[in-house]
């Protein structure tokens, strides 16, 4: 239970070395210089031109800036990367932006070791893409798989996208939400993904499913490598949200197909819930916080070899 700060961010002038590092970060090859593994991540604002940055963090907590975003007219090259970053076997790293691009509604972005950056995709909001918050899943065949949630600045988020991004750069819309009745597919997939051995997609939306709640309360969702969706659960299902409500995090999936996450909203006590999702969509709430000692709102988990989730 000890801690220890790396780094601190803003810690140069007009906050070059970036700020606001929303997404975790991810372990790295060395880097010349550096002893032992170097995490890689993503700050949305801040660097050399105010846009977010991709930087590395060696053990010792040196920190170098790999790419300042928005170095290009327009931010063509993309602005603010809220989401975490995913590496192929040549050590490339791939994430998101959440605006800039030729349309200022987000990219996908390619960053080679060597520190050139390259878009692959601009977003224009074809069917519903737009705004990207999280990062990618890439596949052994170098596709990337990711979902977007639109910013509608005049009320609730609207509905959203899961996307795919083939190796060769063919972008399609693998699904869009609330394509049912009163949003029951879901809405807001603010999340990331988990994909399976058959190609099968996994998340949850924050909004849609149930409408106990004003907007729904959520739902974790199945979508095949074909675009086909099957709700596993709709939050909120049980009386006053036991159960739980408004999922944010994505998912993580054990050797058995078990998937965990968490809700920030109902449970026992109000507060958030830990909770496991069989493969036939049987749920069960592991955790319910109190807003106490034990916290509140939980926004997702990781887990060890163990089962362990933290």
């Amino acid at each position: 239970g000890i801690e220890k700060v790396l780094y601190n961010f803003c810690s140069e002038p007009n906050c070059a070395d970036g700020s606001v590092p929303f997404a975790g970060v991810i372990f790295g090859k060395n880097a010349k210089g550096f002893k032992g593994d170097n995490l890689y991540g993503t700050a949305a604002y801040g660097g050399a031109y105010s846009g977010g940055i991709v930087f590395e963090l060696s053990p010792t907590g040196i920190e170098k800036v790999l790419y300042n975003f928005c170095s290009e007219p327009n931010c063509a090259d993309g602005a603010d990367p809220y989401g975490g970053l995913v590496r192929d076997t040549q050590g490339n790293l791939y994430s998101t932006t959440s605006w800039g691009g030729h349309h200022d509604l987000g990219t996908v972005f390619q960053l080679t070791p060597a520190g050139t950056e390259s878009t692959l995709h601009y977003f224009n909001y074809d069917k519903g893409d737009a705004n990207p918050t999280v990062g990618l899943v890439l596949d052994a065949q170098g596709n990337l798989y990711g979902t977007t949630t639109p910013v509608n600045p005049d009320g609730p988020p609207l509905p959203g996208t899961v996307f795919q991004l083939t190796s060769a750069g063919a972008y399609r819309t693998l699904y869009a939400f609330c394509s049912k009745p009163n949003c029951r597919d879901g809405s807001a997939p603010y999340g990331g993904l988990v994909q399976d051995a058959k190609g099968n997609l996994y998340g949850t939306t924050t909004l849609g499913g149930n409408q106990s709640c004003r907007y729904g309360c959520g739902i974790v969702f199945k979508i095949t490598p074909s675009g086909s969706e099957k709700v596993l659960y709709r939050f909120c299902s049980r009386r006053n949200c036991a159960d739980g409500s408004l999922p944010v995090a994505g998912l993580v999936q054990d050797a058995k197909g078990n998937l965990y996450s968490t809700t920030t909203g109902g449970g026992a006590y109000g507060y958030g819930t830990v909770f496991e999702i069989t493969p036939n969509g049987t749920e069960k709430v592991l955790y319910s916080f109190t807003g106490g000692a034990d916290g509140a709102y939980p926004p997702g988990l990781v887990q060890d070899a163990k089962g362990n989730l933290y």
